[in-house]
């Protein structure tokens, strides 16, 4: 399939319509053309397919004029209920239904009252779902276990508390692949082939995409070589990355870089093993130096601003006018001073005679060192293209040879090939030993009409004492290769070709952004290989492989773990069997032996960690800040503590208020103590509202300190009462806690649906 650079901007163009809500009144849009569907066949269709249908009425209609109204969407409003609607799209073309979105808001009453579905439950309700929407093509799709895999995608907090299940499309009895889930092109992923869909828990369809390109063209099939053989040819390939990987939680309170190994993402030819070479149309791709900047630094480090107090606004504001040359105008400040990140979070406008700015960056506030960086608008964008590739890369490297002498020796120019329509972009990757340090890059985004700096970012770098010997390389190599995710799939490509040629690694990185947009002879064009896919990762855990001793180690604290998934073997029949899986996948409640101890009493620390990976959707990302330049606030939880980043992150969200210096993470937690942690999440607002919708009297309200969270938490669904008695002295077990934490996400998410729900 070709795809000009006409038919994307018109893409671009239906996108930006169909986001403003372009509406067009419902009309025999496609009559003149038979071989179109209607927008009247498109609505029996979907009454014929989706039962809930039945209580709604057509309001509205959008067509996709631009692509000759080969899609459009129809929208039904409910009878009753002025804030639910649902959303259909369709392929007027190929008469399907192709997208499907169900908004509806939910009363604090009916989270209540509705039972709510377990995954099983859920999957047959997609399955149902599917089979009666979507074509032929769905029995040439399979559902893909790693799909419910627990985690981000299963809780959406705009959407309600939903079972996410993804069905990808089977070719040859092969999968066909994403490109990469990660490279998207002009925003959105590409090649998608299957259907993915939501199911909330009370049985609604939320969401369900279906995705089939009929242009694909799929090589025969061929004898592939084996895993094994695959194997052998990277064991002599060595496609190996070295890496200095961060942990957040060193026992100094210090970030730390740890030798990390791991396989550079590669696609092999199934048939012989050699590794592909690819064009991608993306801004992933990019070309690096082999060089450093310079062969020694230029300067040596400053010596930091004494420590002790924070800086003043005004002194980050210089810091950041010295660096960046801010336009003189009236300035009027949003600014925040956050003493526990040690850091200035600057959003300020800056008003001069002819336009207004908006700046956004942060900045140390001990050190005085910029994080980051942005300010909107730079320039005129209605202007011709001014700089050149070669013109804004100087200007980069000048910027940070300028501003990072101590470090030029250290950076390497990393280039991306194709620009975005009004920028330059180019990260500068620190290596440390030879090692490339993760998260380490000073990121410089340069306006391609003024040459002014868009964006700035500067990663962390590793300490001068940070270990360089790789003692067991050859191990931790055999363990990458036992390892491995390797999959057989059908992969798809996408190139770029000018004219009849295609575009070469060395031609894309040369190709100036006015010629590459305004050459007709620009085409995209897909192309479908059958190959072995190999991930860096080899789980889908947060781990990365220590280069010294082959162990694998969490990325976030560096502890050793292992990869094998080991059942819980009693946790089966319990009725918080659900809520289990998902605190263990998520990382918040760990087994041992197979073992879950279910009826164990849960402590403070364990449920601190619970709640941190609950809130965060199971992926906790917090850096523990420097209290007190260093030292940690509390005497019973240094910085080396496994529980430290966990319960420095429930202060920091005001689920716990410190009035001593312990936390005692060891205790056992009652009742009403993870009622008032779990309540605490909602805002004062949302508190009292909810309050006065939900009255429950208990019998031993006596000993209840807060009686209407105690009555907001059964409410809820995150404790129960028994007998009418509340029990807020009685200690929690680690099954009662994270079914608590469970139904609270359930809750909460709803909750927030709720307030949004009519956006």
């Amino acid at each position: 399939m070709v795809i000009s650079i006409r038919k994307v901007i018109s893409l671009l163009l239906v996108m930006v319509l169909l986001s403003t809500g372009l509406e067009v009144f419902a009309k025999s849009a496609h009559s003149s053309d038979d071989s179109l569907m209607t927008i009247e066949e498109g609505e029996k269709l979907a009454r014929e397919s989706v039962p809930l249908l039945k209580d709604f009425i057509r309001s509205k209609v959008y067509v996709d004029d631009l692509l000759k109204s080969e899609q459009f969407e129809i929208v039904f409003d409910h009878k009753n209920d002025e804030y639910w609607d649902i959303r259909i799209n369709f392929d007027a073309k190929k008469k399907e239904i192709i997208q499907y979105e169900d908004k509806i808001t939910y009363t604090p009453t009916e989270i209540i009252s509705k039972q709510r579905l377990t995954r099983a439950a859920a999957k047959k309700v997609a399955d149902s779902f599917i089979t009666n929407v979507s074509n032929s093509n769905f029995s040439r799709t399979k559902y893909v276990e790693e799909s419910q895999l627990l985690g981000r995608e299963l809780v959406n907090s705009n959407d309600g508390f939903t079972h996410s299940f993804l069905y990808l499309r089977y070719e040859n009895n092969t999968p066909v692949r994403y490109h990469d889930e990660y490279n998207n092109f002009a925003g959105k992923p590409q090649f998608f082939n299957g259907v993915h869909i939501a199911v909330d828990i009370f049985g609604n369809v939320k969401r369900y995409t279906y995705k089939w390109d009929y242009d694909l063209i799929f090589p025969k099939p061929i004898k592939a070589l084996s895993k094994i053989e695959i194997l052998e040819k990277l064991e002599q390939q060595k496609p190996f990355i070295l890496e200095y990987q961060p942990i957040h939680s060193a026992s100094n309170g210090m970030d730390e870089h740890i030798p990390s190994i791991r396989f550079a993402p590669t696609t092999l030819d199934a048939e012989t093993g050699s590794v592909r070479s690819y064009v991608y149309l993306d801004t992933g791709h990019s070309t690096r130096s082999t060089e450093p900047l310079t062969s020694n630094e230029l300067a040596a480090k400053p010596s930091p601003i004494p420590s002790g107090q924070h800086i003043t606004e005004k002194n980050a504001i210089d810091i950041l006018n010295k660096m960046f040359a801010l336009p003189k105008g009236k300035i009027s400040s949003y600014s925040v001073l956050y003493e526990w990140k040690m850091e200035w979070e600057l959003q300020f406008q800056i008003v001069t005679d002819n336009r207004s700015y908006s700046v956004f960056s942060s900045v140390n506030s001990i050190t005085g060192e910029v994080n980051s960086y942005e300010m909107k608008p730079n320039t005129n964008t209605n202007k011709k293209v001014k700089l050149t590739n070669q013109q804004a890369k100087q200007q980069a490297i000048s910027f940070v040879k300028k501003h990072y002498p101590w470090l030029t020796h250290k950076l390497y120019l990393e280039e991306y090939g194709l620009p975005k329509s009004n920028f330059y972009k180019y990260h500068f990757v620190q290596k440390h030993s030879g090692l490339d340090v993760v998260g380490g890059e000073i990121i410089i985004h340069i306006d391609s009409e003024s040459g002014a700096i868009k964006h700035f970012s500067k990663g962390k770098s590793v300490a001068e004492e940070a270990p360089t010997q790789l003692v067991d390389l050859k191990i931790a190599k055999n363990q990458l290769l036992n390892n491995v995710n390797l999959q057989l799939v059908y992969n798809i490509v996408l190139e770029i070709w000018l004219g009849d040629s295609i575009v070469s690694n060395e031609e894309m990185y040369d190709l100036e952004l006015s010629e590459l947009y305004t050459n007709e002879d620009f085409t995209l064009k897909k192309r479908v290989e059958f190959v072995y896919k190999m991930y860096d990762e080899p789980s889908n855990q947060e781990v990365f492989l220590d280069a010294v001793s082959g162990q694998w180690r969490n990325k976030y604290n560096g502890r050793s773990v292992s990869l094998n998934n080991e059942k819980l073997n009693d946790i089966e029949g319990l009725p918080e069997y659900e809520a289990i899986q998902l605190m263990s996948a998520y990382g918040g409640l760990r087994g041992e032996s197979g073992s879950m101890k279910p009826n164990q009493l849960i402590t403070k620390g364990e449920l601190f960690k619970m709640i941190s990976y609950a809130i965060s959707d199971g992926y906790v990302n917090i850096t523990p800040p420097l209290v007190n330049f260093g030292v940690s606030p509390f005497e019973d939880v240094g910085f080396g503590s496994d529980y430290y980043p966990y319960a420095y992150a429930t202060l920091a969200y005001d689920l716990i208020e410190v009035k001593e210096t312990k936390l005692y993470l060891d205790r056992h937690v009652t009742r009403e103590e993870i009622t008032s942690m779990l309540i605490n999440v909602l805002d004062e607002e949302e508190r009292d509202e909810y309050k006065k919708i939900i009255k429950i009297n208990f019998n031993d309200e006596k000993g209840i300190n807060n009686k209407e969270d105690a009555a907001l938490a059964v409410g809820l669904g995150l404790l129960r009462a028994n007998d009418g008695n509340f029990m807020p002295e009685k200690e929690l077990t680690r099954a009662e806690a994270a079914n608590a934490v469970y139904q609270f996400m359930i809750a909460y998410s709803l909750l927030k649906q709720r307030e949004y729900g009519s956006d």
